[in-house]
């Protein structure tokens, strides 16, 4: 079973910005330049 979480996140240092944009891609999908649905399991 998989849980649905929408995450939002506000980054100022574009370096961080596209490590974390990275990083959350691979847990689900990108919705808008700053918010990812990721399903994950327990």
């Amino acid at each position: 079973m998989r849980n649905t979480y929408l995450v939002c996140y506000d980054i100022r240092e574009d370096k961080r910005l596209r490590a974390v944009y990275k990083t959350m891609r691979g847990f689900g999908g990108h919705l808008r330049y700053a918010k990812c649905e990721c399903w994950c399991s327990p």
